[in-house]
């Protein structure tokens, strides 16, 4: 499905890292939504969304988000101004939200609860060139920017995407050796996302962490689109099916490209109470998918025709041998 050179295998080989510079307090709650988009309408087939609310934006200076990749400005996108259109905010959200543009600071959009008309959280729009910085190090890339607080809220809400121009980091590719037939027409991907995990990890960019601050992870929204006639194969703990993503304008908007019929598959991570703190997370599963162009009919017909010859000369030669053994003497022409 996406491009990769041949025989490359993509290494799984580490987790994001999530920290913050600022007033450490127990109450800097950290709220995460993550979409992963295996789009085949994209050149290179891979979209990577990302959401942070942090609850009490006032402690915070500076977020830094450790990605196991490497990636460079030009590569990411902000999703903040999308939100001024009402129809985005709700369907994004799932809420009956109302966003407004803050008067005091044009790039804060504060969001209403549609009935109580309360002021929920407000959502900043990235100057992508001017408020991210990108270290790209310790083997991946650390992004980094400033937490400005909105006036009227202390909740703030950052969305921005990563448009991979490489095969993802997340997903390997996997091909068994000893089944060609079964490759020929189906490919088998490891999807493997981590956040905050320690094994592995660089120690001097784990030593960097623990000099700063963790947030308290609450919640953790992380959502896999992916073709209809994909299969996701999981234990039932992590990536469980959800429904059929919407067709139309919305998500056509939304993702600025044209998209065909996909499945939404959401992490199922149980928590004992809503309050809970998630340490770590992590999500696996097996993507199966179909893959039948020219190259792989013609390379599957040629074998196939191969074996066939293969398997008749083998047949004659046994036949003969056979006969040879089991022919009567009287028969026989010298």
């Amino acid at each position: 499905m996406f491009r990769r050179k041949n025989k490359e295998v993509q290494p799984i080989h580490s987790s994001m890292q999530i920290w913050y510079t600022g007033e450490h307090n127990k109450d800097t709650i950290l709220e995460l939504d993550i979409n992963l988009w295996r789009l085949e309408k994209i050149k290179n087939g891979i979209y990577m969304d990302f959401g942070l609310k942090i609850k009490k934006a006032s402690d915070v200076e500076k977020v830094f988000i450790y990605f196991p990749f490497v990636f460079h400005k030009n590569e990411v996108l902000d999703l903040g101004t999308m939100f001024n259109n009402n129809k985005i905010l709700k369907g994004i959200f799932n809420e009956n939200y109302l966003g407004s543009i803050n008067t005091t600071n044009p790039k804060n959009i504060l969001v209403k609860d549609d009935i109580s008309n309360e002021i929920l959280f407000a959502i900043y729009a990235f100057d992508v060139e001017k408020d991210i910085a990108i270290e790209n190090m310790y083997g991946g890339t650390i992004m980094s920017f400033e937490v400005k607080r909105a006036s009227q809220t202390d909740a703030k809400y950052y969305r921005f995407r990563i448009c991979l121009k490489e095969y993802s980091p997340f997903i390997e590719h996997y091909q068994p050796k000893n089944s060609f037939f079964e490759s020929a027409f189906i490919e088998t991907e490891m999807l493997d996302f981590r956040i905050n995990e320690k094994r592995n990890q660089d120690p001097n960019l784990m030593e960097r962490i623990i000099e700063c601050n963790r947030f308290r992870i609450t919640d953790i929204n992380f959502f896999v689109m992916t073709s209809i006639k994909d299969e996701i194969i999981s234990d039932g703990i992590n990536l469980i099916y959800k429904r059929q993503l919407e067709m139309g304008e919305f998500w056509k908007s939304y993702l600025e490209t044209e998209y065909g019929r996909m499945s939404v598959y959401k992490c199922n991570n149980i928590k004992k109470n809503q309050q809970e703190v998630i340490d770590d997370f992590s999500c696996f599963a097996k993507i199966n998918y179909r893959k039948s162009n020219v190259k792989t009919i013609i390379t599957y017909l040629l074998v196939l025709f191969i074996v066939t010859i293969v398997f008749s000369l083998v047949a004659n030669i046994v036949s003969d041998v056979v006969w040879h053994y089991i022919e009567p003497v009287s028969w026989r022409i010298y």
